[in-house]
């Protein structure tokens, strides 16, 4: 490596910066931060609702709307259940892990915000099954199924990835 002239530290100034620009994908800093607060948030409010309100229990925030009443859902996604033992949604939630990495290791326009929020819900989840057999889920809003924090960040990731692919085929 070579030391720097003034010519090229002039010449380098003036190159615009990309970072910042809107459609731009964040730095894997910035997506990291965004995993770790978003995995934090789910685990919190997991903890949080169990300790405070507890097992048996329910917390009415805004009457015939949203009741906060924590249940252990065994089964899959929105506590869905299949056939079969406890084990079927622990492989389903490891296989979407895999499945994810995998896009992420060999796409790098599948990184980003979108990637992130799918992939702290679903780690989040899952470290509810590893960890008490069952996902705590908590919050119930009428004619929907019982659901938590990571399912939200779940499904806000795959709307991001849908708004993300259209934006690229109006511009292409």
């Amino acid at each position: 490596m070579g030391s720097r002239t003034a010519a090229n530290l002039k010449e380098v100034a003036r190159v615009p910066r990309r970072r910042g620009e809107r459609g731009e994908t964040p730095s894997r800093r910035v997506l990291t931060v965004i995993f770790a607060v978003c995995l934090a948030l789910d685990q919190i409010s997991k903890y949080l609702v169990l300790l405070l309100i507890g097992r048996n229990n329910s917390l009415i925030v805004i009457p015939n709307v949203l009741v906060l009443k924590p249940v252990e859902n065994t089964g899959f996604i929105f506590g869905l259940q299949g056939a079969g033992s406890a084990v079927a949604p622990l492989a389903a939630t490891a296989a979407l892990l895999a499945i994810l990495i995998a896009l992420a290791l060999h796409s790098k326009e599948i990184i980003g915000p979108g990637w992130v929020l799918v992939l702290s819900g679903a780690v989040g989840n899952l470290l509810d099954r590893l960890i008490r057999a069952a996902v705590v889920d908590f919050i119930r809003v009428p004619l929907w199924p019982v659901f938590n924090v990571a399912d939200i960040l779940i499904v806000l990731g795959v709307a991001t990835w849908l708004l993300q692919l259209c934006r690229k085929k109006r511009k292409a």
